[in-house]
């Protein structure tokens, strides 16, 4: 299963973290994997592109490890292309409840 974990405070996302496999289907043939890391790489690539926020990324393609913590709080772009992230995550979630858990945290 892939855990998908997005961190706020005071309303604003802080940093966010994604592990495990899907384990939906075969290696290249995952449809969830694949659904998952293309929201999640074109978030972080948008958020490095179109925003100044430094964003700070560590990740492990064998272990399907992303992660990602911001610097400051985060610009309004990069709080609604997180926003957009977490939403399509929440639909590929609610149809694949079995290979993808996503979960916000407010501290």
């Amino acid at each position: 299963m892939i855990k998908a974990v997005f961190y706020k405070k005071d309303g604003h996302y802080g940093s966010f973290e994604f592990s495990g496999h899907a384990l939906m289907g075969s290696y290249g043939k995952d449809i969830v994997c694949a659904a998952v890391s293309v929201l999640a790489l074109n978030a972080v690539n948008s958020i490095e592109k179109f925003t100044d926020d430094e964003l700070k990324i560590e990740s492990d393609k064998e272990t399907g490890f992303l992660k990602g913590i911001f610097e400051k709080v985060p610009s309004d772009k990069s709080e609604l292309l997180l926003d957009s992230l977490t939403f399509g995550l929440s639909n590929i979630a609610s149809t694949y409840p079995k290979n993808l858990s996503l979960e916000i945290k407010e501290d």
